[in-house]
């Protein structure tokens, strides 16, 4: 059996590529940023579509240096952002269709998965968390703020959405009011350096109801604060004790009900080390463990589509 599995993501603001050996090593991993104007909130797809185009020559170039093309035993792309019936996104379709190319080419199999499910993954790779038990898992990124639990199948992740936001996002939050701020898109790891030299914690509102939050009434309050002239780093702070308290008290909700007690984060803005620095001791003092994944692999990649990928081919799914 060759050894190298290729994963290929094409989310709304990355290309990533992966190739993973037979024990489940990363041999290569690169992404690209799409590139988004200045002062513009996102890119329409057609445009994202065309970026990823562009930048999946260059990565592939880049995997075959690092090991043989001819030596893939197979590929794994994510196809739509979830694993719900409708769920569609045309800027996955750049990747499926030069992950099918390749199948083509080379005469491999071609699995296919969904974003979140490789956000997932990949998240439990970087934590040691055994991807086969049930668990609680944050999805929390630019366009997703969901809470899930989480069990093995052999056909991926079988979610179900438990809590979270009922409005915008926590990645929409922070976005829309580093825009209003100046800042280049997307915000969160510029507001994330910023938290860090706060004086103050602004106070912006909570609306939490059991499992579920919002956020609008938060980014109302940021807006009103860049309006004022308030210092980004407070601003930055205090946004992200928002979401880390409306995060905290669904959380407990949802642990409660389920009887889980290990939460996972996944998705590019449980990145912030703001949060990472807070939430463990918080969560602690309910009884209940969180495990965050490194920045690297919180972020948009291929990493948890190749890992898939690399399983359902060694015979982990019929």
């Amino acid at each position: 059996m060759k050894p190298y599995t290729l994963g290929i993501d094409t989310s709304c603001y990355t290309t990533s590529i992966t190739v993973v050996d037979a024990k489940r090593d990363i041999i290569f991993e690169n992404r690209k940023m799409l590139e988004v104007k200045k002062g513009a909130r996102g890119l329409r797809q057609s445009e994202g579509f065309f970026q990823h185009v562009m930048n999946l020559p260059e990565l592939l170039e880049e995997a075959s240096k690092a090991c043989d093309i001819k030596s893939l035993g197979c590929i794994a792309v994510s196809t739509r952002p979830r694993n719900v019936e409708g769920s569609y996104m045309p800027v996955f379709t750049a990747g499926e269709r030069i992950a099918k190319s390749l199948s083509l080419a080379l005469d491999v199999p071609m699995f296919t998965t969904t974003h979140q499910d490789g956000h997932l993954m990949a998240a439990v790779k970087s934590c040691a968390f055994d991807h086969t038990k049930p668990h609680i898992a944050v999805h929390l990124s630019g366009g997703t703020s969901e809470i899930l639990s989480v069990e093995w199948s052999q056909d991926g992740f079988e979610c179900e959405i438990l809590g979270g936001s009922l409005d915008i996002s926590a990645g929409q939050l922070i976005d829309r009011v580093g825009v209003e701020l100046g800042l280049g898109f997307p915000c969160g790891k510029a507001l994330d350096k910023a938290s860090e030299n706060h004086t103050k914690r602004l106070k912006f509102p909570l609306s939490v109801k059991g499992n579920y939050f919002n956020l609008s009434g938060a980014e109302a309050y940021g807006l009103k604060y860049v309006e004022q002239g308030e210092n980004i780093e407070d601003i930055a702070a205090g946004m992200f004790e928002a979401i880390m308290k409306s995060l905290l008290k669904s959380l407990v909700s949802v642990s409660q009900q389920t009887g889980l007690k290990t939460i996972v984060m996944a998705g590019g803005v449980s990145s912030s080390a703001y949060m990472r620095s807070r939430l463990p001791d918080l969560f602690n003092a309910h009884g209940i463990e969180i495990l965050f994944a490194d920045p690297a692999f919180a972020a948009d990649n291929a990493i948890g589509t190749a890992l898939l990928g690399s399983l359902w081919h060694r015979g982990e799914r019929i």
